[in-house]
């Protein structure tokens, strides 16, 4: 669906704007390997707020059992 939508804009916007072929493949590989290097910046966000709640809850989870430790 996404790639029908995404092929019926670039032959839309192909006709109303002419460009040269070169530089709409150009701009086109741009945007992948935005999309790349966007994707593996949400990814790295991702594992790290991961990591920082599994760490927060260990931390949790040793605060509450030295406040309820008998002595």
């Amino acid at each position: 669906m996404a790639t029908n939508v995404r092929q019926l804009i670039k032959s839309f916007t192909e006709y109303v704007f002419p460009v040269n072929r070169r530089e709409l493949e150009r701009l086109e590989s741009q945007r992948r390997k935005t999309e790349i290097v966007v994707g593996f910046f949400v990814i790295k966000l991702l594992v790290r707020h991961q990591t920082l709640k599994f760490h927060m809850r260990i931390r949790m989870e040793k605060n509450h059992d030295s406040l309820f430790r008998t002595k």
